[in-house]
């Protein structure tokens, strides 16, 4: 039984998302923060066809076939795996996150809609060479290292340290070729001080970043040649006219 003391943020953004998988406890806070920003639904959806158009580039444009994933949440409403197998139907997705209550929901997700071509595991986003370093990555990407990485709507739950640490660790285990798609909430939200009170009160803690605090914590990554932009117009560059939708960037680099 999942605990219902407090809050997910995986839950959560099922909700806005229009999923099933949520209760009381979590629409009680995507209310309130809804009465704050009524637009909190629109940006997860705008952040899913951000990863629909990051991902197909990474299919159809730099030919990648194996993905791994972090942070990962519940793999429901338009996530990678769903994104991938629609481009290639050969693709494989490795899923993560540090929540066993979502890594085993999720695992009963994927085992009954894509046993052979996906997986969920746990892991720590911090400490990624859990997944990189195990017998069930080299078994089921056989030896592959030429990846796609997800990193999206992570660093901002992060420490500068934590983020830094598996940015390396990634680059380190990657081959040449190899991509990461990255968005993050930023210190925008700063705004929005009710917000914030919110997320305090529930214990969610956060760390939002101006993107040069972001771009700092990349190491040997190189941006592509898409720049940096706002989830909602990557890879064209526009402003949003939503003040919501500038706290989300987003970026792909590769090694």
């Amino acid at each position: 039984m999942p605990d219902l003391s407090k809050p997910h943020v995986a839950r959560i953004v099922d909700y806005w998302l229009g999923g099933s998988h949520h209760y009381s406890v979590d629409r009680k806070i995507a209310k309130a923060a809804e009465e704050e920003l009524p637009s909190l639904p629109d940006f997860q959806r705008v952040h899913r066809a951000f990863l629909k158009r990051a991902y197909a580039y990474l299919v159809l444009a730099v030919g990648l076939d194996k993905f791994v994933d972090f942070g990962s949440g519940l793999p429901t409403q338009g996530n990678v795996h769903e994104i991938v197998l629609e481009f290639d139907p050969s693709a494989k997705v490795i899923y993560s996150d540090h929540d066993l209550e979502v890594v085993e929901y999720g695992q009963e997700i994927v085992g009954v809609t894509h046993p052979e071509q996906v997986r969920y595991v746990f892991c720590e986003a911090a400490h990624p060479e859990e997944v990189l370093e195990s017998e069930m990555i080299k078994s089921f990407f056989g030896g592959e290292r030429r990846v796609g990485i997800g990193f999206t709507n992570l660093p901002h739950l992060m420490s500068d340290e934590d983020v830094r640490s598996a940015f390396e660790t990634l680059y380190e285990w990657a081959a040449p070729g190899s991509h990461m798609v990255v968005s993050f909430g930023t210190d925008a939200i700063r705004q929005y001080p009710r917000i914030l009170e919110i997320e305090e009160r529930h214990g969610m803690e956060r760390w939002w970043r101006s993107l040069d605090e972001m771009l700092s914590l990349l190491g040997s990554w190189q941006l592509t040649e898409h720049g940096v932009t706002y989830t909602r117009s990557w890879p064209k560059h526009s402003v949003p006219e939503d003040p919501l939708l500038l706290m989300s960037l987003g970026f792909l680099v590769r090694k």
